[in-house]
């Protein structure tokens, strides 16, 4: 049985085959916002990838004040849709303390599109990078 792709993926696809998955060598990480457990969250502005109402942009969480995550940091990969106001998991890296590191790519099928939910860290984040 086959199963189809839908617009939404496609378009999805084509434009994350036009953005690089690497994160920028001189990234300029802007401020967004800091969670209530003193996580600071940044994007970065010049790794911004913009393919008609989808945004695909590096993001930063640094953990180094939230004593209850093991991480020191994450950097993650995402893709919002800015009309439809959804985000998809597309990387993430996470940095820990003892330098050590795991990243984690997700294939096209495994990337699953979720709804922004309101007054979050992740609203505050779409509605910051879809201006």
């Amino acid at each position: 049985m086959k199963k189809s792709i839908g617009t939404s993926k496609l378009l999805g696809a084509m434009c994350l085959s036009l953005t690089p998955i690497a994160p920028a060598y001189a990234a300029n990480w802007v401020y967004v916002t800091t969670s209530k457990k003193f996580v600071f969250v940044y994007y970065d502005s010049d790794a911004i990838r913009r393919c008609g109402n989808q945004v695909t942009v590096w993001e930063k969480y640094d953990h180094s004040r939230d004593k209850t995550d093991e991480a020191r940091e994450k950097k993650v990969l995402h893709r919002y849709d800015c009309v439809k106001r959804t985000q998809t998991l597309l990387q993430t890296t996470i940095y820990y303390p003892n330098g050590k590191n795991y990243t984690l790519v997700l294939d096209t099928y495994e990337q699953k599109e979720s709804a922004v939910t309101p007054d979050t860290v992740g609203e505050i984040t779409l509605k910051a990078v879809c201006r």
